[in-house]
């Protein structure tokens, strides 16, 4: 991540200083706070980072920016433009809820949400919430929360960049603030996806196969349109909000097991009406909101285990949320969500005459707040109940070959209690504390669904875990020439029944309740500016994580997917107030792909630079080279379970579950402010 002067997406000029700014305690108050185009966000007792997007090099994506911010392990499939998900403080991919302006995109976890999905420019500031989430977001879940919040200033302007592995971008955004609001977005992104890597062919034990391949059927090919009309009818403000995504690509396979002509066609839209009112006070939101995504699997070739030639699977959410808030007195703002989602899900196989019967869940879900302040807002205490009912009485049964059919529980209610607390004594300190209770349902996929490379599990039980946090933020005193953020934090979960993916022989991914884990850190975030002229901001995360299951296969193992430590460094400097040079480092640990610790993924220490030019009265032209030693291959222990063992391999640098890294890449741009 690299910051600097440049133009906003679409082209909206911006002041000096490095662009990864982190608002690493309470951000309301003006010594705490991170302002990005004059917003605020409501008092918390949560840890949170908000990065402003503005100026960002042309090729960052939104993996990038989240996984720069402490606490956070992104997974991804190895190059730019593929799939990626986020784990925030050990948690599952699921256990993360990802928004568009406070709108679940995943609510209550119902799926992973890939992140190459959503093309950052779109986004004036990106909100990364670590545990304890405001409970006006109406959702709890055990990870945390990522919202993505869209620009409501004045900006205009288009951008362009290309690069290696026949990699493009284009996008376009127009916003026009006043008694209609009008916001639209639109991108076209693209990329052969063909770089080379290393291959073992999948024979850990023979050498003789080893080859440097040229990574086949990995392209991609993405439109994204977002809208938004908002105005105003007296103290009633009304919006209408669509974000629309079409994506074509191919699947890969992991190195070890290629996969050539296995395609999938993705297509999502996400409608949302909103109304807000605000008189005395109290205040109001009412929402209705409609989700809906079709996936479309073809592998005519029949490489995957278990598929069909084609199959689609077809999710449909409708929902309505209501929020109300009153402000009796100015140390007091108790506030009630209440929501409501109806989930279905659907699949078809070609080779198949009858089509399988919709799956539906029903589910309501109502979260009650009360926050206290005193002394003069230096101490805050939140307490919050949240309860969700879930009615699976329309998830009918599955039946298997030699199998009694399986029934998944009808109605849970289920409880997360949580309370964070406050203290600033001075005004460049603040504490906090953070304590709450979380479960997340099994989706409809991880129950049912069967695409090939994952079968569903429809014995899969609720999962619920315990978080807590305790963490410092300091700044010092605003001067002339530096500003600077230091927040320690630490972390402990407790969880029972997680629900992790598994891999058989062949390669097939099945979801499977593991049982007690624990995981507890420490996480550090620091940023630094100096006169805007140079700066330098990171983040470090110590994870320590133990598999609790009594399945002696698993038992006493750290979690797979979870580095024990990733850290992230970046640091740039102003020359002449047109040119803007910066480099990144970033650093994960070896650590396990599966729960039996077999499969080690090694060290990976990755550099990257850029460079950007303002053209006077014209454009800001860059270049930019990430992994910049074109690391790929690493030397590891041939068996890492037995240290008798002392001879080593050559295994490639991957990303998740066995997908290879991508090597050194150049990535040009130009960004036009009209």
């Amino acid at each position: 991540m690299f910051g600097g002067p440049a133009y906003a997406p679409g082209g909206a000029p911006l002041n000096l200083g490095f662009l990864f700014a982190a608002a690493m305690a309470d951000p309301t108050d003006p010594a705490d706070a991170v302002v990005v185009e004059g917003k605020r966000l409501d008092p918390v007792s949560a840890s949170v980072t908000v990065v402003p997007v503005l100026g960002l090099p042309a090729a960052t994506e939104l993996s990038d920016v989240v996984d720069s911010t402490p606490g956070t392990n992104v997974h991804a499939l190895g190059a730019l433009g593929d799939w990626s998900a986020v784990s925030i403080r050990g948690s599952t991919l699921r256990q993360v809820i990802v928004c568009i302006d406070g709108i679940p995109l995943n609510p209550d976890g119902s799926s992973v949400v890939n992140l190459s999905e959503l093309p950052l420019d779109a986004f004036s500031q990106v909100e990364v919430w670590r545990g304890n989430a405001p409970a006006q977001f109406g959702v709890a879940p055990i990870g945390g929360v990522v919202n993505l919040v869209t620009s409501d200033q004045k900006v205009s302007g288009i951008s362009a960049n290309f690069g290696s592995f026949a990699t493009g971008r284009a996008s376009a955004l127009l916003a026009r603030p006043g008694k209609v609001d009008g916001w639209l977005f639109a991108d076209a992104f693209g990329t052969k996806g063909d770089f080379r890597y290393f291959s073992d062919n999948g024979t850990l034990y023979n050498r003789t196969d080893d080859a440097i391949e040229r990574r086949t059927n990995n392209d991609k090919w993405q439109g994204t349109l977002h809208g938004r009309l908002r105005f105003d009818v007296g103290s009633w403000t009304f919006s209408l909000m669509d974000a629309f995504l079409s994506r074509r690509e191919g699947i890969p396979g992991p190195s070890g097991a290629r996969l050539e002509e296995v395609r999938l066609h993705t297509h999502r839209n996400l409608l949302v009406g909103q109304a807000e009112v605000s008189k005395g006070t109290g205040s109001g939101l009412f929402r209705v909101w409609s989700q809906w995504r079709q996936e479309d699997l073809q592998d005519p070739g029949e490489e995957l285990f278990l598929a069909t030639a084609w199959q689609r699977d077809r999710t449909h959410s409708i929902g309505i949320l209501a929020r109300g808030a009153w402000s009796p007195t100015s140390w007091w703002t108790p506030s009630m969500v209440v929501d409501g989602r109806m989930d279905q899900f659907r699949a078809y196989e070609r080779d198949l005459e009858d089509r399988a019967e919709p799956r539906r869940r029903l589910a309501v879900t109502a979260s009650l707040s009360s926050p206290f302040q005193w002394w003069g807002h230096r101490i805050f205490i939140e307490p919050v109940v949240q309860a969700t009912v879930r009615h699976d009485a329309a998830l009918g049964t599955v039946e298997r070959v030699g199998e009694a059919p399986v029934e998944p529980e009808q109605t849970r209610v289920r409880f997360s209690p949580r309370l964070g607390a406050r203290f600033r004594p001075w005004p460049f300190l603040a504490l906090k504390g953070n304590i709450g209770l979380y479960h997340r349902a099994p989706d409809l996929l991880e129950l049912f669904g069967d695409s090939g490379s994952m079968r569903g599990n429809p014995e899969l039980t609720v999962e619920e875990g315990w978080q807590a946090d305790v963490g410092v933020h300091g700044r010092l005193p605003e001067n002339s020439w530096m500003k600077l953020d230091l927040e320690v934090g630490y972390f402990w979960n407790s969880s029972q029944d997680t629900i992790v993916l598994v891999q058989n022989s062949q390669r097939v991914l099945y979801p499977i309740n593991l049982g007690k884990t624990w995981v507890q850190g420490l996480e550090v975030g620091v940023n630094a500016d100096f006169a805007e002229w140079a700066g330098v901001a990171g983040s470090l995360t110590q994870t320590t994580s133990v598999n609790l299951s009594e399945d002696p296969t698993y038992s006493n193992n750290p979690l797979p997917r979870m580095p024990p430590l990733e850290v992230d460094l970046r640091h740039w400097a102003n020359l002449f107030g047109k040119v803007r040079l910066g480099h990144g480092f970033t650093y994960a640990a070896p650590h396990a792909w599966d729960a039996t610790g077999w499969y080690v993924a090694p060290s990976r220490s990755l550099h990257r630079v850029f460079v950007e030019a303002e053209i006077p009265k014209g454009p800001t032209v860059g270049l930019e080279v990430r992994n910049l030693a074109n690391v790929s291959v690493e030397t590891v222990p041939r068996n890492p379970l037995n240290p008798e063992d002392s001879e080593t391999v050559q295994q490639a640098i991957t990303d998740y579950v066995g997908y290879p890294l991508a090597g050194r890449a150049f990535v040009a741009s130009v960004r036009w402010n009209l």
